[in-house]
């Protein structure tokens, strides 16, 4: 009988990787940030500007299982000789995904609450939204890499 959760090569839920169902949550979240961010602005949506920053605060906190479960991953991961491509793609994964994070974490700092917000920090916003949504891409991009190209996460 398979154990409820395992902690060999990453953690586990009954078998499956505890990381890969977690990563839904943020970059849900995070994914609705600048489209709800355009809205506020072009439409003069305020709640928009509101539902932006909640969705952005909600997929920061999200981040953080993530980011701890990915990381407990990559260690089971590089412990492969096997998988040392495999490896690499997974550390460059967490560099790209922990930068989108520190992105969107800066620009929720810029907004600070729901204040008026001059245009040149408005545009930096938009600017930082945007970078982190192409990081957030990319770094699912390199993870779907590492799942699909070299069997990352597939149980040995």
């Amino acid at each position: 009988m398979r154990p409820v959760i395992e902690f060999r090569k990453g953690i586990r839920v009954m078998g499956h990787p505890l990381h890969t169902i977690l990563v839904h949550f943020p970059i849900a979240f995070l994914f609705l940030v600048w489209p709800l961010e355009m809205a506020g602005w072009l439409a003069g949506w305020n709640q928009g500007w509101r539902l932006a920053w909640l969705a952005e605060a909600a997929g920061l906190v999200f981040a953080v299982p993530a980011l701890i479960t990915g990381l407990w991953d990559l260690i089971g991961l590089s412990s492969d000789r096997d998988r040392q491509k495999a490896s690499a793609l997974g550390n460059l994964h967490m560099m790209v995904m922990v930068g989108a994070v520190c992105v969107f974490g800066f620009a929720l700092y810029l907004k600070d609450g729901l204040a008026p917000i001059p245009p040149p920090v408005l545009f930096a916003i938009l600017g930082l939204s945007f970078a982190g949504t192409g990081l957030l891409i990319w770094g699912g991009w390199l993870g779907g890499e590492m799942v699909f190209r070299h069997g990352a996460g597939s149980r040995e």
